[in-house]
């Protein structure tokens, strides 16, 4: 299974608060490679963390699954100026957060849809979030 986080950040942020997603999905990549929990093989996520006046061209697509490929795809919004004020220890636990409930959430949605140990992966997911975070 692969895992791609991406972000779409303003141009407020740093070049280091840009790579937070990235440096988080190859953490992740490092343990899921090898796993299989069912009909899911790569997850798309991208952090949406725009100021004001970007906010018109950035609009949160909807979740999707594409039973072809075996390919979960999905947005998430990141609140700009909660996200912007904090450290950057803040912003990584924030985003981290933020991408472990809506994953949560997602998996929920498609649960009678997919075939697919939702419960195993968020356990494994759970405990390599809080090691990422500690």
């Amino acid at each position: 299974m692969k895992l791609s986080i991406g972000s779409q950040f303003s141009r407020e942020f740093s070049w280091e608060d840009r790579t937070i997603s990235l440096d988080f999905s190859n953490y992740l990549n490092e343990y899921f490679l090898n796993k299989n929990y069912g009909d899911i093989f790569i997850i798309y996520v991208s952090a949406l963390c725009v100021s004001e006046g970007f906010k018109p061209f950035f609009k949160l697509k909807k979740n999707k699954y594409t039973k072809s490929t075996k390919t979960l795809e999905y947005e998430f919004d990141i609140d700009f100026d909660n996200f912007f004020k904090l450290s950057h220890d803040g912003k990584i636990g924030l985003l981290i957060n933020k991408f472990y409930e809506k994953t949560e959430s997602v998996l929920l949605e498609f649960k009678d849809k997919i075939e697919f140990q939702r419960d195993e992966f968020l356990l494994d997911l759970k405990r390599l979030v809080k090691e990422y975070n500690a």
